[in-house]
C-alpha cells in the first residue's frame, strides 16, 4: 500500500470494502486540554483569563493583573475498534479508553501594564489514538485479517497580547500559533502492509479575539483562529495538510447572594465552529464540524478558603468520514487558598463511547 492510501485503512474506508462506519470517537480537532472550565463541558473557555487563555481567546489577557504560570496534565484518549465479517459486510465496532497521561498544556501570563497582559502557552488541541484489530472483506480475497495503529497529535505554541479598555468593560487580543502535527501509522494487513510510517509537520496560524462586559455579572466572548496550512516535507501531508479554523464564542453569567452573600454561582455556556478543509485524503478531510457545552460552578467558601464545585455536558460532532461524535457528561473540583499564590483544579469527563477522561491542573501566581 502506498503512503497515500494509509489513512483509508485507518479508519475503515479501504478501497473494495463495503462502505461501513467506523465510529472513532472524533477529537481530532476538539480535544479539550483539561483546564478548570473542563469540569463545565468547556463552557468558560472564550471568556477566561488564565493561562489557556492565550490559546482560546487572547482577549482575556487584558485582564491578567499578576504574573502566573499554570500546567495540566491529563490521560490523552484511545479508541479500540474491532471488525467482523458479516456476509460481505465489514462491520466496525469501536469504543473509548483513557489513554496515557500527559503535560497538554503549559502557560505563562504577565501583564505589562496599562491594561496590557502577555500570554505564552503549550497546548495539546487534537488528538486521536485508535487501534484496529480483527477481519475485514475485500472483494475478490473474502475475509482479510487486519491490524493497524493510527495516530495523530496537534499541538500549538501560542504568544499572545491583550488589552483591556480603562474602564475594564471591553477587551481585545491577538496572538500567533506555531503549530506542530504528528501523525503516525503501522498495519499488518497482508494486502496493504506498512510499518513505520510517520511524520511531524509544522505550520502558522493567528488568533484574534474579544471580551464585552455588557453588565457587571455577564460575560461575553468571541474569538477567530485562522487555518493552519502544514508544511510537505514527509510522508505524511500527503494526507493531512490543513487544520481547520475555528470560530469560537461564549457567555458567563455570575449570580452572587448564596449562603448569606458568601457563595456565589456562575453559569457558563460555548460553542466552537471549525471550518471545512479538504485534506490529502477522505479519512482526514474535516467538513464543518461545531462543538459546544454548558455547565455551572458553584464556589463555596469554607474556612477561609473557596472551593468551586462543577458539573457540565460537551458536545462534540463528528468532523469526518468514519468519525462518531463524542459527548460527555461532566464535573470536577477545585481548591483556592485564601491567602494563598496557588490553586488546584480536578476535573472528569464521562464520554458516551467510553474511558474516563481526568485532568489535573495546578496555578501559582508568581511573586511580584
Amino acid at each position: 500500500m502506498t503512503a497515500r492510501r494509509l489513512p483509508f485503512v485507518v479508519l475503515g474506508a479501504a478501497t473494495l470494502a463495503t462502505p461501513t462506519l467506523a465510529q472513532v470517537p472524533d477529537l481530532l480537532n476538539a480535544l479539550d486540554a483539561g483546564g478548570r472550565s473542563m469540569g463545565m463541558g468547556g463552557a468558560l473557555y472564550p471568556t477566561s483569563s488564565d493561562t489557556l487563555t492565550s490559546f482560546h481567546n487572547p482577549a482575556g489577557l487584558g485582564f491578567v493583573d499578576s504574573r502566573s504560570i499554570g500546567a495540566v496534565v491529563r490521560n490523552l484518549p484511545r479508541s479500540r475498534t474491532t471488525t467482523t465479517v458479516n456476509g460481505t459486510q465489514t462491520q466496525f465496532s469501536s469504543s473509548g479508553q483513557s489513554g496515557s497521561k500527559e503535560l497538554t498544556h503549559f502557560g505563562l501570563n504577565v501583564p505589562l501594564g496599562n491594561g496590557i497582559g502577555l500570554g505564552l502557552s503549550y497546548t495539546v488541541g487534537g488528538f486521536l489514538d485508535d487501534m484496529r484489530s480483527g477481519n475485514q472483506f475485500v472483494v475478490g480475497f473474502g475475509s482479510v485479517p487486519v491490524d493497524e495503529h493510527a495516530t495523530a497529535k496537534s499541538e500549538f505554541f501560542t504568544l499572545a497580547l491583550g488589552q483591556a479598555s480603562r474602564n475594564r468593560t471591553f477587551a481585545w487580543g491577538a496572538g500567533v500559533q506555531f503549530v506542530q502535527q504528528h501523525l503516525s501509522f503501522s498495519s499488518t494487513n497482508p494486502l496493504n502492509p506498512v510499518t513505520g510510517v510517520s511524520g511531524t509537520n509544522h505550520g502558522i496560524a493567528g488568533i484574534f479575539g474579544v471580551q464585552i462586559f455588557p453588565s457587571n455579572n455577564m460575560e461575553l466572548g468571541l474569538s477567530y483562529r485562522t487555518e493552519v496550512k502544514l508544511s510537505k516535507n514527509n510522508s505524511t501531508s500527503g494526507f493531512l495538510d490543513k487544520i481547520p479554523a475555528r470560530l469560537m464564542g461564549g457567555i458567563a453569567i455570575r449570580k452572587d447572594g448564596f449562603r448569606h452573600g458568601k457563595d456565589f454561582l456562575v453559569f457558563g455556556a460555548d460553542f466552537a465552529h471549525f471550518l471545512r478543509v479538504s485534506n490529502g485524503s477522505t479519512a482526514f478531510s474535516r467538513k464543518a464540524q461545531t462543538t459546544g457545552g454548558f455547565g455551572l460552578e458553584y464556589n463555596y467558601q469554607y474556612s477561609g478558603a473557596r472551593i468551586p464545585i462543577r458539573f457540565g455536558y460537551n458536545l462534540v460532532q463528528s468532523g469526518g468520514t468514519d468519525f462518531a461524535s463524542r459527548n460527555a457528561f461532566t464535573f470536577g473540583i477545585g481548591y483556592r487558598p485564601g491567602k494563598g499564590d496557588w490553586s488546584v483544579d480536578l476535573n472528569f469527563a464521562n464520554p458516551q463511547h467510553g474511558g474516563t477522561d481526568v485532568a489535573i491542573g495546578f496555578t501559582y501566581r508568581l511573586p511580584k
